[in-house]
């Protein structure tokens, strides 16, 4: 993780109310070490620390990369991460069994996030990745 992002999270974890700060900062370098496509940000309105930006996912045999935003809550990892897919202004969300017509990420593994010691954000982005393949959340729109 670059000497920028920790600086600035550093920030962020000074400012707010944030009661696993040693978790959330460990979770975040894991995923922006592997997925160098998402960054950090803050919602000041949501209070909520997220990671938005690009996942490869393999459908068909064809690597796209889908937006997505994921956002921890002061009270994480008791309350699980809210996901969204974020279609660009050429794509339209595809409703299916794990994502709304907002495109909200609901899934069984976040039912559970709270109660298992395992769950974390890399394993959260492997489940996108994973569902994702079999299921694409996005389109292009047709002209």
């Amino acid at each position: 993780m670059q000497q920028e992002t920790i600086k600035w999270l550093i920030k962020v974890f000074l400012k707010t109310k944030f009661e696993n700060k040693d978790k959330i900062f460990e979770e975040i370098e894991e995923v922006l070490t592997n997925y160098r496509h998402l960054i950090p940000t803050f919602d000041n309105q949501k209070k909520s620390l997220g990671l938005t930006g690009l996942i490869p996912v393999d459908f068909e045999n064809v690597t796209y990369k889908i937006p997505i935003e994921i956002w921890i809550k002061y009270d994480y990892p008791t309350s699980p991460p809210v996901c969204f897919v974020v279609p660009a202004s050429n794509m339209k969300i595809v409703q299916g069994n794990y994502i709304s017509s907002d495109g909200r990420f609901s899934h069984p593994y976040l039912k559970f996030y709270s109660s298992n010691p395992e769950s974390s954000l890399a394993e959260l982005i492997s489940v996108l990745r994973e569902t994702f393949s079999i299921e694409i959340p996005l389109v292009e729109k047709s002209h």
